[in-house]
């Protein structure tokens, strides 16, 4: 079945102006689907380069880096870090 095949069966009783509006909006939702759906790709794929980069530099588990001043520090609620 086409596309227009389904927007026919879907929208029978509108105009062809309503029909048309609502073909359009669609199609702007489709590509802003497509813009989420990219960012977010590319933001997994950046995750996945930071946790590699990590794992590389020998970063703890939970992505700080553990030195002397992490050892000793606190938080502003006098929380060990």
């Amino acid at each position: 079945m086409t596309q227009s095949a389904k927007s026919d069966e879907v929208t029978p009783d509108l105009n062809p102006s309503e029909a048309n509006d609502l073909r359009r909006q669609q199609d702007h939702l489709q590509a802003l689907c497509r813009s989420f759906e990219a960012a977010a790709a590319a933001l997994s794929k950046r995750h996945n380069q930071l946790k590699a980069q990590a794992f590389q530099g020998g970063h703890c588990h939970d992505g700080r880096e553990h030195d002397a001043a992490h050892a000793d520090a606190t938080n502003l609620d006098g929380d060990r870090l």
